[in-house]
C-alpha cells in the first residue's frame, strides 16, 4: 500500500508563494544590511568603507605616477653627457 499526500497535508500554491516571499524578504534584508555596512558611512564615519578604499587606491595610483615621473627625470639627468661619462668611467673602473 502506497501513501500519498492528502490535500490537507500538502502545501497549496499560496503557502508556497508566501514561504518563497519570506525567504526573498530575508535575502533582500541581508543584501541591504551589507550595502549599508560597505557603501554608506556608518554612524560616526564621514565616508563609507568603499569610498575610503577608492580614496586609498587613488592615492596609490597618484603616488605611483609621481614615482614614474621622478624616475623619468632621474634617467634624463643620468643621460646628460657629463654625468653619463662619469658613470661610464665608474663602471669601467670596476
Amino acid at each position: 500500500m502506497t501513501t500519498t499526500d492528502s490535500p490537507q497535508t500538502r502545501p497549496n500554491a499560496a503557502q508556497l508563494i508566501h514561504a518563497d516571499t519570506q525567504i526573498l524578504r530575508q535575502d533582500v534584508a541581508t543584501i541591504l544590511e551589507l550595502a549599508r555596512n560597505t557603501v554608506l558611512p556608518m554612524r560616526g564615519e564621514s565616508v563609507s568603507v568603499l569610498d575610503a578604499m577608492l580614496g586609498l587606491l587613488q592615492t596609490i595610483v597618484t603616488r605611483t605616477e609621481q614615482v614614474d615621473q621622478s624616475l623619468e627625470a632621474l634617467h634624463q639627468k643620468l643621460d646628460q653627457p657629463g654625468i653619463a661619462n662619469v658613470l661610464q668611467r665608474m663602471i669601467n673602473s670596476d
